[in-house]
C-alpha cells in the first residue's frame, strides 16, 4: 500500500536490503535452530497466533517496547534463547546495514522509511540509531 502511494506521488523508492541480504539470515541461525523455530511454529499454531495478536496489540498501541519484549517471550529457556538471536541476528544486525543506506539517503533530504514493526525499538532500533546519528525522526504507526 506504501509502495503504490509513493509510486502515485512520483517519490522516489530504494531499497535498504537486497533479497539475498534479508534471506542470508538464516545462513547464520544453525540449522537445528531453524529446525526448532519451524517446529514451534507448526506443533504449536494456537500459542504462536496468541503471540502474534500480542505483537500486533502492542505495535497498534504504539508501545514499540512491548511489541520488542513481546517478540522476545517464549514459554521456555531455549524457545526465549531462539528468539533472542533471531531478534539479534535477523533485526538488530540489518538494522545497523539500513543506518548505513538510510544516512546516504537522508544526506539528499527529508525521507520516508518504511520497515517492518521489529525494526523500530530498542536501543538497536533503528528509531535509537538513526537518534544517535543526529536525526529528528518520529516512528508514525498504520
Amino acid at each position: 500500500m506504501l509502495q503504490n502511494w509513493a509510486r502515485e506521488a512520483n517519490v522516489t523508492i530504494i531499497g535498504l536490503e537486497r533479497p539475498g541480504e534479508q534471506l542470508g539470515l538464516f545462513d547464520d541461525i544453525p540449522l537445528h535452530q531453524q529446525v526448532l523455530f519451524a517446529k514451534i511454529a507448526l506443533q504449536e499454531s494456537e500459542r504462536v497466533a496468541t503471540a502474534k495478536r500480542r505483537i500486533i496489540h502492542a505495535y497498534l498501541d504504539g508501545d514499540l517496547e512491548g511489541l520488542l519484549k513481546t517478540s522476545l517471550d517464549g514459554p521456555t529457556a531455549a524457545e526465549c534463547a531462539l528468539n533472542d538471536r533471531f531478534v539479534k541476528q535477523g533485526i538488530f544486525a540489518r538494522n545497523r546495514r539500513m543506518v548505513n543506506r538510510l544516512r546516504a539517503a537522508y544526506a539528499r533530504g527529508n525521507l520516508f522509511v518504511a520497515v517492518g514493526a521489529l525494526h523500530l525499538p530498542g536501543q538497536q532500533g533503528l528509531v535509537s540509531l538513526l537518534r544517535g546519528c543526529g536525526y529528528d525522526m518520529s516512528p508514525i504507526f498504520f
